[in-house]
């Protein structure tokens, strides 16, 4: 739609009149008067005359332009799919989330039928809530564009909230100035997405408000797994997978239902179950895994069930082993072996441990860049290297971890100096157990819930008495406080120190139950991976991949450095699992009271407010200032007509 804001300001045409009556005054007697003296200078004389009629005609029509131009201007043209000051203007709000598949026959006709009465002085702007909050852009006439946008938000795999979109919407109508403004809320009427927006009073630029879609009092049957929770991150090869499963009913009715649990597309487990009226199913499973290597596992719990409307919420997914495995390097021991129990430890994970350095020596500068890289640096035999300082610095400088185990040699002493430890020359006779230990230091934590007694019946011999830093943190230690396990920050890691090395001729700690989990607790702290994200929510949102990951292999992938939560599933990135679920809490499909009346969100005082909004020229302006107009270029173009105008004057016998 074309027009003016102020069309009143098109009187200033009648400016025209001024250069025109001027031109007229200016004209030339009608008989000439003939004068003896120029006879013979006439033909030069009427040709400059001519000339000078053509700049006169020139002078005359830019004048003309020009205030032509300047009424124009002010009159404020605008360019608009829509009128200036509409009658009506309306807000849909679309509820996308994934509860609302069951009444999505009904929304769609409820939108078509909002769309029918959109015209130039009844123009529309659509908004979809689903985790991220989503416009249609601005308030506009073409419904095929509007209808098109909407049909392809409403499926999604997010939940919805009005808490913000309705206070956008009523800052979004104070742009326009229409005589009446309706908020269309397109639902199906699930109560969630009304908590923390049902406020009285809180809307002032809306002229009144209705609910759209499914049938008031109606409630969507369903049932959903609201969890499904591996217990612990990581396995070893083969290790049987503990699975934590909440199924919520959130019908009136006693439920039958069947599940299944798949590992790898393949199922390991199927149950039947009935799940009482609006009550839940938990069960701890026991999963049997095939998996004969340490590596990302992939799985889901699917349930089946009669009286279930939403499907979305049928299936859940969860990750075994999600993170990259952390990487151990062991420095070699020429000669004999006595870190076999060490070597069991680890490899009991089940990976092929590829880090893990072979017996070199010396070491070379690829595995020494091995040992630097490496998640956790376990040092038994610091003469591997002459430079094994400088490995061990910045191992830690980059956030690793290092373990450095006493061996009663003089390198061991200079290595352990150079951390700050002090080594005294007597040792500590006969044999020792464990006095001390802290249980809040994460890697004795877990022992709380357990039996932690056999810890102070382990027996250690030859024990050497080592004076740590003062900023060491004393985690084990033997009679008479003589520090057992030690542990110093340096750089972004940290370093151990272990007194005794686990081998027979030391202690007795490998016949131990606890043996085993120490040095397998040790390494997942250890694991500079295992502050990555990769469990999430379906909300839209963008995630941004860590740096390890260079070519990513999936389909969500956007731009090769992050995805979106879109779609809920299992997703390999690289050498990461991350998994995606809808939201437990948007399965609840609790509807509205059947008396909920959306008009007490108006405030009382909202008619005076539009009329405020949209009266007087003020109103008018605002109004126009948010439209597409040349006025600007107009008023170039009468700048330089007068420009034009005065250069041909000066140039012009009159």
């Amino acid at each position: 739609m074309n027009g003016f804001a102020f069309p009143a300001y098109l009187s200033g045409f009648l400016l025209l009149l001024i250069p025109i009556i001027l031109h007229l005054m200016k004209r030339k007697p009608v008989v000439p008067q003939p004068y003896p003296s120029f006879f013979f200078l006439k033909k030069t004389i009427v040709r400059k005359q001519r000339r000078n009629n053509l700049r006169k005609f020139l002078i005359l029509l830019f004048r003309c332009l020009a205030f032509l131009c300047i009424a124009c201007a002010f009159a404020y043209p605008f360019v608009s799919d829509i009128a200036l000051t509409p009658k009506d203007a309306t807000i849909l709000v679309l509820d996308s989330s994934f509860s609302t598949g069951a009444s999505r026959a009904q929304m769609r006709s409820a939108l078509k039928s909002a769309l029918s009465d959109i015209s130039p002085e009844h123009p529309m702007l659509i908004a979809s809530a689903a985790g991220r909050i989503h416009w249609s852009g601005d308030f506009s006439a073409d419904r095929n564009a509007l209808e098109t946008w909407a049909l392809n938000r409403m499926d999604s795999c997010q939940t919805s909230s009005f808490a913000t979109i309705f206070a956008m919407a009523d800052s979004r109508f104070q742009n326009i100035q229409a005589e009446r403004k309706h908020l269309v809320v397109i639902t199906d009427r699930q109560a969630l997405p009304w908590e923390g927006a049902a406020r009285p009073g809180k809307l002032r630029n809306v002229s009144d408000i209705r609910i759209a879609g499914a049938e008031a009092g109606k409630k969507t049957p369903n049932i959903a797994v609201v969890r499904a929770e591996l217990a612990g991150n990581y396995t070893h090869a083969g290790q049987d997978l503990l699975l934590n499963t909440e199924i919520h009913n959130f019908n009136t009715a006693p439920e039958p239902v069947s599940l299944t649990v798949e590992l790898e597309k393949h199922i390991v487990l199927t149950k039947e179950t009935v799940i009482p009226a609006h009550g839940s199913f938990r069960e701890q499973f026991r999963l049997k895994n095939h998996v004969p290597i340490f590596r990302p596992i992939p799985g889901k719990i699917r349930i089946t069930a009669k009286n279930n409307a939403i499907s979305l919420d049928d299936t859940r997914y969860f990750a075994a082993n999600p993170v990259t495995p952390p990487t151990v390097f062991l420095t070699p021991l020429p000669g004999q072996n006595p870190r076999e129990f060490i070597r069991t430890a680890l490899t009991s994970r089940g990976d092929t441990l590829d880090s893990l350095a072979p017996d070199l020596h010396p070491l070379t500068p690829a595995t020494a860049r091995n040992a630097i890289e490496s998640d956790i640096l376990i040092v038994e035999n610091p003469n591997a290297v002459k430079n094994m300082e400088s490995i061990l610095d910045q191992q830690l400088a980059s956030g690793g971890t290092a373990v450095i185990l006493w061996r009663n040699s003089e390198r061991t002493r200079l290595l352990l100096n150079h951390f700050g430890f002090h080594i005294r020359k007597a040792g500590l006779r006969e044999t020792h157990r464990l006095e001390l230990i802290d249980f809040e230091h994460p890697l004795f934590k877990d022992y709380l819930n357990i039996n932690a007694g056999s810890w102070f019946d382990i027996l250690f011999f030859n024990v050497p008495q080592i004076v740590p830093p003062q900023n060491a943190r004393i985690i084990a230690a033997f009679s008479d406080r003589h520090p057992a396990l030690m542990e110093v920050p340096r750089g972004k890691g940290k370093l151990f120190v272990l007194a005794v090395p686990p081998d027979r001729d030391h202690t007795n700690w490998q016949t131990f139950a606890n043996f085993l989990p120490f040095w397998r607790e040790l390494i997942l702290q250890a694991n500079r991976k295992s502050t990555i994200q990769t469990e999430f929510t379906a909300d839209g949102s963008p995630h941004p991949l860590p740096g390890e990951v260079a070519s990513p292999e999936t389909e969500i992938i956007s731009d090769g450095r992050t995805f979106r939560l879109n779609t809920p599933g299992c997703y390999l990135c690289g050498k990461l699992l991350y998994t995606i679920n809808p939201p437990a809490k948007e399965s609840d499909t609790t509807p509205l009271p059947e008396n909920f009346d959306p008009s007490t969100l108006l405030n009382p005082q909202a008619a005076q407010i539009l009329n405020q909004n949209t009266a007087g020229k003020t109103g008018i302006l605002k109004a126009a200032a948010g439209k597409h107009s040349p006025w600007r270029l107009i008023l170039l173009t009468a700048l330089l007509c007068f420009l034009a105008e005065l250069g041909l004057a000066n140039r012009t016998v009159l």
